[in-house]
């Protein structure tokens, strides 16, 4: 049996707690732990947990999948990534789509140092309106960023949402808990992410998908370098149309879009937990 949702809204955790089946997996509501004893195994992968990362913190014992947590495919129809926004604005414009809920002080802090070192720049933020709105502005305003320079996007239906992409240069993950299909989406409409790994698997999510799509070189392991690198790329117009143009089929060609090869890996693993389990004296 297979748990979906973790702690989210509406998990069935009680179920999984008086061990139903023989065998119990959670997955896919995010990669942590259950905290549930009778809760056999969590999925996560070489990247979310690491070879030296120490697992003795999940009360699950971990599988990792050989490749990637994720299998990815759009929300919806995907149009062709756009030419590169910078080239006709003049200037460039970072994003971040993912929920707000995962926008941390600390992230805004480099968000701000980034836009100060990338002169002329924007930053399209995805919130909901709401009063702490206001506050954030401030907070932005008091670390040197004016109001022209951050935009907020309300939440959207699949079409408009897509589209924002276009106006988009460079993603920026948030942190300590990063992205995972927005970054998906990010990547598929041409627009590269930077990432920094964190403490925890949801803090690598970006390791993960960055690593699997075969750009590493996106990940950073300190703040300063995560400054570094987007700033890096915000003044490297030609290495910016070239990723416009090969994200998609990276993605595409990568683990993450291959659900055929996913689903083995993941029958195999689902094997193996068998097996285990017939092997118990």
């Amino acid at each position: 049996m297979i748990d979906l949702s973790l702690h989210t809204a509406q998990n069935r955790l009680r179920t999984f707690a008086i061990a139903p089946a023989p065998v119990q997996i959670t997955y896919l509501g995010y990669c942590g732990t259950s905290g549930v004893e009778a809760m056999n195994y969590r999925f996560s992968d070489p990247y979310l947990d690491p070879p030296e990362q120490d697992l003795n913190c999940y009360s699950e014992q971990t599988i990792r999948l050989p490749e990637t947590y994720w299998c990815y495919a759009p929300g919806g129809p995907v149009p062709d990534p756009s030419p590169l926004p910078a080239e006709q604005n003049g200037h460039i414009t970072f994003g971040s789509m993912n929920q707000f809920a995962k926008v941390s002080s600390a992230a805004i802090d480099l968000w701000c140092e980034i836009l100060k070192q990338t002169p002329g720049s924007r930053l399209l933020i995805h919130a909901l309106a709401g009063e702490y709105l206001a506050a954030t502005r401030d907070r932005f305003d008091q670390l040197g960023i004016t109001p022209d320079r951050v935009e907020f996007i309300d939440r959207q239906v699949w079409e408009p949402y897509i589209h924002i992409y276009t106006r988009i240069d460079i993603g920026l993950d948030p942190f300590p808990y990063n992205g995972g299909i927005t970054t998906c989406d990010t990547l598929v409409m041409g627009v590269p992410v930077i990432s920094l790994s964190g403490q925890t698997p949801v803090g690598r999510g970006g390791r993960s998908i960055l690593c699997n799509i075969g750009l590493p070189n996106l990940v950073a392991y300190s703040p300063e370098q995560y400054v570094n690198l987007a700033v890096a790329l915000a003044g490297d117009l030609p290495r910016l149309r070239e990723l416009r143009k090969s994200l998609r089929r990276r993605m595409q060609a990568s683990p993450l879009m291959n659900a055929p090869r996913f689903a083995r890996n993941v029958e195999a693993a689902y094997r193996d937990a068998w097996r285990r389990w017939c092997a118990k004296p």
